[in-house]
Formats: C-alpha cells, sequence, structure tokens
C-alpha cells in the first residue's frame, strides 16, 4: 500500500476541517456560547467542540476509508495551535490587560487539547470502521 497522501486522505481532512470550522462559525455569528463550556477544576471543557471533533474526524475517517487516524490528530492539533496563536494575539492586543504565554493557555486548555485529540483519534477510528463494513469495494482513484 502506498502511504502518500492520497485523493481520499485530502478529501476527509477538508470535510473534518470544514465541520469544525463551520461549527466555530456558528459559534461566532450567533453570539452565543454554544460550545456549552464546563468548568471543571483542571480547566474548561468544550463540550459540544468535543462532540463536533469527534463526528468531524467520523466523516473524515470514513471518506478516508483507512489511514486517517494520524490525520485526524494533526488537524487537532493544527486547530489547537491556531487557537492558542489567537488567544496569545488577542491577549498582548489588549491594553493593560496580562499578557500570558503558553504554560498559561495549557494550564487553562491543557485538559480540552488533550480531550480534542482523544476525540480526533477516536471519531477517525470509527469512520475507517464504518467505512470498512461498507460492501461497496472503494473506486480506485
Amino acid at each position: 500500500m502506498d502511504k502518500r497522501l492520497d485523493k481520499r486522505h485530502l478529501l476527509g481532512c477538508i470535510a473534518a476541517l470544514a465541520l469544525m470550522l463551520g461549527f466555530d462559525l456558528a459559534i461566532s455569528l450567533s453570539g452565543r456560547a454554544l460550545d456549552l463550556p464546563t468548568e471543571t477544576g483542571w480547566g474548561t471543557i468544550p463540550l459540544a467542540g468535543l462532540l463536533v471533533t469527534l463526528l468531524a474526524m467520523l466523516i473524515g475517517g470514513v471518506i478516508a476509508r483507512r489511514g486517517f487516524r494520524p490525520l485526524a490528530v494533526l488537524l487537532a492539533i493544527a486547530v489547537w495551535l491556531s487557537v492558542a496563536s489567537v488567544i496569545g494575539i488577542g491577549a498582548l492586543s489588549s491594553d493593560g490587560g496580562p499578557a500570558f504565554g503558553a504554560g498559561e493557555v495549557l494550564r487553562q486548555h491543557g485538559l480540552a487539547m488533550a480531550l480534542s485529540l482523544l476525540a480526533a483519534w477516536v471519531g477517525a477510528t470509527l469512520g475507517e470502521r464504518l467505512a470498512a463494513q461498507d460492501p461497496v469495494p472503494a473506486a480506485q482513484g
């Protein structure tokens, strides 16, 4: 089997990322806390965001059919890197607000990051398994 990224993997990544970004856009446009953040002793956990990540990676796994799990985790890492960058830029640009670094972001969001990586892995695994049960053979492409 060829280990390179093929069209199915690319389409799976695009679909998963589009679903996650679409959810974030819906949150932004609504002005409401659609993400259902739950405060724990270890930080805030975005329950709806975790569910969206799981579903997005499940869809990506179905599209890719196999080999999507590492890509799903990399996509989740990329999303969290962009979130951490926005948080850092926001802290730097606030007048008189306390600036905080990566350690503070990890302290506040570390559990959510870890859970989203787990959700990405589980979603991709479920998607790959669903695709493996499909009686229609994958087209060569």
